[in-house]
């Protein structure tokens, strides 16, 4: 009976049975993953500004385009002028 039991116990903890399993994450390997998702998480937010810095300069530029163009065509203005 007390054999029984023991072949539960470890029937119970399947990584104790499969050589191959995945050993837990130690406290230094766990810092080290919230310090990347840390540092993964500001250059995110760093990519998202330029991002967004950037496409307000593209509006802007594509706007200044369309006036200067109205312009042109309103006024008759040449190219060279």
């Amino acid at each position: 009976m007390e054999e029984g039991g023991r072949y539960l116990a470890l029937a119970s903890v399947p990584e104790a049975l499969d050589a191959n399993a995945q050993p837990l994450l130690t406290m230094d390997d766990q810092k080290n993953l919230q310090k990347r998702h840390q540092e993964d998480q500001r250059q995110i937010k760093m990519l998202q500004q330029e991002l967004r810095r950037k496409d307000r300069a593209l509006a802007e530029a594509a706007a200044l385009l369309i006036a200067s163009k109205k312009t042109q065509a309103y006024w008759g203005e040449d190219e060279g002028d």
